[in-house]
């Protein structure tokens, strides 16, 4: 089972839960007057150091757990570096959670803390953040997206496995035949599964090459 362990100092409005997967355990802050001023001026506040410092060691120190904090200084998430977290095989991660400007760089340094960054732009909390951290990592452990699905299909989806590795997913159609005068590329009316899949693979690879060139070029 993994183990979540979050400080934040924001209510956490929604984390999706499946027993025996996973386990999280929030810890918030309870203190009075938890903020303080950004040294040297600014127009933001964050969490006094004494006061975070105080639940690191409580909560923290106690396992073996990377701890991260979502911040936009920190190095972009995707999804090979998803996968990098959960074969590091401790067992879970330590997450600090805040919504304010951030977390005192004399902190960061001596918890050796990771900044992590789901993008480049902004958003108006940090738990919001963390929901997308987590669900990206219980989305890999169990091949869970809030609907019934076998998890051998998730190798076939946007950035999966073998194949699918650095790829996004081809398009996609339902069983209807024809909507509005449109119909379904004819290929996949044949009833041929291996041809199907050759066509989906062969389709992923115009699609990242169109849409996601850059991460193509990586490959």
């Amino acid at each position: 089972m993994w183990i979540f362990n979050i400080i934040t100092s924001v209510p956490i409005y929604y984390i999706n839960r499946i027993k025996d997967i996973y386990k999280i355990n929030i810890y918030k802050i309870k203190e009075k007057n938890i903020y303080s001023n950004i040294y040297g001026g600014g127009n933001s506040i964050f969490i006094k150091t004494s006061i975070l410092e105080s639940y690191i060691k409580k909560y923290f120190l106690k396992n073996c757990f990377p701890i991260i904090y979502i911040s936009s200084q920190g190095k972009i998430i995707n999804q090979n570096i998803i996968k990098r977290i959960i074969g590091v095989k401790k067992g879970g991660i330590n997450v600090i959670c805040c919504k304010n400007e951030g977390v005192d760089e004399r902190i960061i340094n001596k918890y050796k803390i990771y900044k992590m960054s789901i993008g480049n732009y902004i958003i108006s909390s940090g738990h919001i953040a963390m929901t997308i951290l987590i669900d990206s990592i219980i989305r890999i452990l169990r091949g869970h997206n809030f609907c019934y699905i076998r998890k051998s299909f998730i190798n076939e989806e946007s950035f999966g496995k073998g194949e699918y590795y650095k790829l996004i997913e081809c398009p996609q159609y339902n069983n209807q035949y024809l909507w509005k005068t449109k119909l379904i590329p004819a290929i996949l009316s044949i009833g041929n599964h291996n041809i199907i899949k050759e066509w989906k693979l062969i389709k992923s690879i115009e699609y990242t090459i169109l849409k996601r060139y850059k991460t193509w070029y990586k490959i």
